[in-house]
């Protein structure tokens, strides 16, 4: 029994010692999957190379131990796996629709390897010399799901072969894919090349860490990349797979677009193709397609840079996330990028050539902070919706053209401090609630004011489309510069200003009077306060055109400063002609001032008219004509007309007599203006008594203030 079991043994191991095999050859050789080598055998070829052919909808493994100066697999609608040794000088795959898995051992030591038109799964890092070449012409690298890959060897070139120029690297379920070599593009004597980030079902991470990488066809996130020659089949497109790019260095991306897969069965949800700046910087030809752009890992803030060429048009339809740190987003060069997504957050943009176009139909389009460069425009497209609600927004000699809209913002260059920049907002309405800096505003956009806080318009503004104050403020400082220049300019613009709070403006006393050119309308229940700091009657404000509204116009501060009203008072509104407007202080009439004083019918068919209510301060007589009456509701003066139309309250010193010379010289001579024992009356022709029966004005109308109004001027 004894010997029986021995001579068992010994016949077991002969025979599996003789399973063992070595093959050699000198030439080439090729193999086509039907030798049956085991994981025993050793397959050497001593010059040339290994031709390894597989066909047919089949898996093949070759557990083997294989050297050669190159081998040379060519795959077809089949996956030939490695699962042994696996050693060449070079390596060049060429697949039609199949790939090459390594999950063995596998070391490269010459200077090139190849995967052209052919699919390489890394189940194992191959060994490959540092400044060595892996070439992927219309090939593709991918890592095995769950497992961690990375070549960092000294260079990839996706450069033009064979008519192909791209190449494409996706990392399967739950596994990363690390790429350190250096990505360029100079084989064929076209240095583009297009990097694809395939999509998979539950894709892992492609990380590129070599900060030299300098293609710049573009990189495609998302794609779904197949068959020969590296081509982009949307039919084969996945709506549930993902793709995931992240940045292990600065300037990974080349120089070309970014580019999220957006055709036939794209994802519905932006966050299915990433591309994860994780805390670095990076400068590309613009964004384009429906992603994201998120800064989910990074403990430092990212930058982004979309260097848009001349004629370049790209949109990005997807979302941009900046994490806990933040991302900031500049758009130069001289085309145009499109923003139409949503769901943006802790993002700063800023515009520095060319133009850019929010088009999101959503507030969270752009938020934080938005600033825009001399040369720069943003506009917002005609199918955005209103108030994207901005941080703040910097004008630095850029122009924000509303496009119809309108947007909200904290701050207004609140970082300006004694700096004089320049900036346009056009064709819309631009809110400000909080800090207004030291800019200088063209354009024909409106800005309304909505803060409480202390607010500086120190230098001349152009914009035409008018102001608005609609929260109560007394810290709003009307001064020419710090450096007490004389305050000539025009620090509201030129179009009306509407007072819709009960404000103040100071004049901090920098050199003279602050000019105002614009019309002015004080709402109902509304003071509009003006203090003037320094004791000086060359200091004040100078009021130019029409005062109007139901409001009060204040005077307080020094009594020796200046408030001149030069152009016209006329109390109502635009809707409501007829009103009721409050002067309360010392006034300044100049030689051109004037009032409009209009008349109409109530629904009882009664005579009423304007009011102007002087609250404080004295009135001295100007003898130039300066009222003009305007006649509402088809009413008519005529020469029997006795209207009582007495319209200034609070005037003290009118004695009875005609006062036609305070008539506009265009009705003069229509009728007259007389101050009777009951008030003033507007008379026709015929109701006028001899003239010896009439005392002259003795006093009236002194000391205005400033004030305009947003209606017409007089005649």
């Amino acid at each position: 029994m004894k010997r029986w079991i021995l001579g068992w043994m010994v016949c077991l191991l002969t025979n599996s010692f003789l399973t063992a095999a070595e093959y050699s050859w000198t030439g080439n050789t090729t193999l086509t999957g039907s030798e049956g080598y085991t994981a025993d055998d050793t397959i050497t070829q001593t010059t040339n190379g290994i031709y390894l052919y597989y066909n047919g909808n089949t898996s093949y493994t070759i557990p083997s131990t294989i050297s050669a100066q190159y081998i040379r697999p060519s795959v077809s609608q089949s996956e030939l796996i490695f699962s042994g040794k696996f050693s060449a000088t070079t390596m060049n795959i060429q697949a039609a629709d199949g790939k090459v898995v390594l999950t063995g051992t596998a070391s490269f030591s010459g200077s090139e390897a190849f995967c052209n038109y052919g699919w390489l799964v890394l189940g194992t890092t191959p060994t490959m010399l540092t400044d060595a070449t892996m070439n992927i012409h219309g090939g593709v690298i991918s890592s095995m799901a769950g497992k961690n890959m990375s070549l960092n060897n000294g260079n990839m070139d996706i450069g033009l072969w064979a008519g192909v120029n791209n190449a494409a690297l996706i990392a399967e379920t739950g596994s990363t894919l690390t790429i350190g070599s250096q990505i360029h593009a100079t084989r064929g004597g076209t240095p583009e090349g297009k990097l694809y980030i395939g999509q998979a079902e539950n894709a892992g991470t492609v990380i590129l860490s070599n900060s030299t990488n300098s293609y710049f066809g573009g990189t495609y996130i998302g794609y779904p990349v197949v068959g020969r020659g590296l081509k982009v089949d949307e039919n084969q497109a996945v709506a549930t797979s993902t793709a995931r790019l992240q940045m292990g260095a600065s300037n990974v991306l080349g120089t070309g677009v970014v580019d999220f897969y957006s055709g036939t069965n794209a994802p519905t949800s932006s966050t299915a193709f990433t591309l994860d700046m994780n805390g670095y910087s990076d400068t590309v030809a613009g964004l384009r397609g429906f992603g994201q752009v998120q800064n989910s890992s990074g403990t430092t803030p990212s930058a982004l840079t979309l260097d848009v060429p001349t004629g370049g048009a790209y949109d990005f339809s997807g979302t941009i996330s900046g994490g806990t740190m933040g991302i900031t987003l500049t758009k130069t060069g001289a085309g145009t990028q499109t923003f139409s997504g949503a769901g943006n957050t802790k993002l700063d943009l800023i515009a520095d050539g060319g133009t850019t176009i929010l088009a999101s139909t959503t507030r969270d389009g752009i938020v934080n902070n938005l600033t825009i460069n001399s040369g720069a425009v943003v506009q917002y497209a005609k199918t955005a919706s209103t108030n994207q609600i901005l941080e703040t927004v910097t004008l630095n000699g850029g122009t924000l053209d509303l496009n119809g809209g309108s947007e909200i913002v904290t701050s207004l260059n609140p970082n300006s401090g004694t700096t004089h920049t320049q900036g346009t907002v056009h064709n819309g309405t631009l809110t400000v609630r909080g800090k207004n800096g030291y800019v200088s505003i063209g354009g024909s956009g409106k800005i309304v004011y909505e803060s409480s806080d202390r607010m500086d318009f120190r230098v001349a503004n152009t914009y035409t489309g008018g102001s608005v104050f609609n929260i109560d403020n007394e810290a709003i400082w009307l001064t020419d510069n710090l450096s007490g220049e004389t305050a000539t300019f025009d620090p509201l613009g030129t179009g009306q200003v509407q007072i819709s709070a009960n404000v103040q403006f100071n004049n901090l006393g920098y050199g003279g009077l602050i000019t105002l050119n614009n019309d002015f309308l004080i709402d109902s229940g509304k003071t509009l306060t003006l203090n003037q700091t320094v004791n000086s009657a060359s200091n004040g404000f100078l009021f130019t055109n029409t005062i109007s509204g139901n409001g009060t116009l204040a005077k307080i501060g020094s009594t020796n400063a200046t408030t001149q009203l030069l152009g016209a008072i006329s109390p109502g509104t635009t809707t409501n002609p007829i009103g009721t407007l409050t002067l309360d202080g010392d006034f300044t009439l100049g030689d051109d001032w004037s009032m409009v004083v209009q008349l109409g019918l109530d629904d009882d068919g009664n005579l009423i008219h304007d009011q102007l209510i002087w609250a404080g301060g004295e009135v001295e007589a100007i003898p130039d004509g300066a009222i003009f009456f305007d006649f509402l509701d088809g009413l008519q003066p005529d020469d029997n007309m006795k209207w009582n139309v007495d319209f200034l309250t609070g005037l003290t010193g009118w004695s009875e007599g005609l006062y036609d010379s305070l008539l506009n010289p265009s009705q003069q001579g229509l009728f007259h203006l007389a101050y009777m024992e009951d008030g003033l009356y507007l008379l026709g022709n015929a109701q006028v008594p001899e003239p010896a029966s009439w005392i002259l004005l003795l006093g009236m109308l002194a000391g205005w203030g400033w004030l305009r109004k947003g209606r017409k001027r007089m005649a």
